[in-house]
């Protein structure tokens, strides 16, 4: 299975910023976390290593050129809320709404018992849903500007348990793409 893991934002862009939290800085250590834990076999290309700029014109070409099975960006929220919401596009067909459960329901499982909230799937027209050929989720991890999810991202060892959640949630997605191929021929 070929998996496109998206650090958003880096570079120029810090995307959300709360004291020392940044979120380009938290989606990259996230992203590489999630990495080390997927289980083989599994190819995982990320659309960047690094704190640099990244178009989502680019982002969404190395997906389409890899014929990843799965584009997951990842997020980290600002604006008032607070916990944990996943996007997808609004037409995404069924498959990508399935493997969108699969990881939300990974998320929350860790998330909720940390006194968090669910606040939902959601659909938008976003431009990394729209353009990757193939299912594509994007998850907001977290409110940077909300204290309690602040204290949360700053603990010590919770992004690495938030990381072996999403990566128990893609390990899912890929038994369950196999089962599929082997059912379907």
């Amino acid at each position: 299975m070929h998996i496109v893991i998206d650090p958003g934002h880096g570079g120029s862009d810090p995307g959300a910023v709360r004291g020392n939290l940044r979120e380009a800085d938290l989606t990259l250590r996230l992203a590489k976390l999630v990495v080390e834990r997927v289980a083989p076999p599994a190819t995982i290309i990320m659309t960047r290593g690094e704190d640099r700029d990244v178009s989502l014109n680019k982002r969404v070409q190395i997906a389409n050129h890899h014929n990843a099975d799965l584009f997951l960006s990842l997020h980290f929220n600002a604006g008032g809320g607070r916990g944990f919401e996943s996007y997808i596009h609004p037409s995404a067909p069924f498959l990508t709404r399935y493997y969108r459960q699969i990881l939300h329901a990974a998320a929350t499982g860790f998330l909720l018992p940390q006194g968090t909230r669910d606040r939902g799937g959601k659909e938008a027209d976003f431009y990394v849903l729209r353009y990757t050929h193939m299912p594509a989720v994007l998850l907001e991890c977290l409110f940077l500007d909300h204290p309690e999810d602040a204290r949360l991202l700053s603990r010590v060892g919770f992004l690495e348990a938030l990381a072996t959640a999403l990566a128990q949630g893609i390990n899912v997605v890929k038994r369950d793409k196999e089962l599929l191929r082997k059912f379907l021929g």
